[in-house]
């Protein structure tokens, strides 16, 4: 067994994942918060592909976390401590450690991709999750269960 907290982000369950877009995508008094994140997570240089206009109807927080997650050392804990040194925000703290599994099967895989593959244009990609909201799939792609879709808050 894997405690939870050591897992890979891109294991954590969708509604984590909404509900700390829905923390930190609107603007907060001390400023924009998926950025800060951006900037503790050290992925900062894909600030200007997230924040592109073509990515407006997309979660800021969930691009970034999509983005990151393409590294095989983007744990739970990995992002927790970027959420306590950059943030300073104990509601987001708690939610994500209560959304968090509490443990996973060591048989499972270790690394689960959930971004877009690293050769793959995050702008391209979000156009893809978009026309899969629309019921536009195209003939070279196939959408499973466990396809990541960009929450809209």
């Amino acid at each position: 067994m894997r405690p939870g907290i050591d897992l890979h982000v891109s294991e954590l369950p969708v509604y984590a994942r909404c509900r700390l877009a829905a923390l930190l995508d609107p603007p907060h008094p001390l400023g924009r918060d998926w950025l800060l994140l951006a900037l503790g997570l050290g992925v900062e240089s894909a600030v200007p592909q997230i924040d592109a206009p073509e990515m407006v109807s997309f979660s800021h927080t969930d691009c970034l976390l999509a983005l990151w997650s393409r590294n095989p050392e983007s744990t739970i804990r990995r992002l927790l401590e970027a959420v306590r040194a950059t943030l300073q925000r104990s509601d987001v703290e708690e939610a994500l450690l209560r959304l968090t599994p509490l443990c996973r099967s060591s048989t499972s895989s270790g690394f689960k991709h959930d971004g877009p593959s690293p050769g793959t244009n995050l702008i391209s990609a979000a156009g893809f999750q978009q026309s899969q909201r629309n019921g536009r799939m195209s003939s070279t792609s196939s959408a499973s269960p466990e396809s990541p879709t960009v929450p809209q808050i």
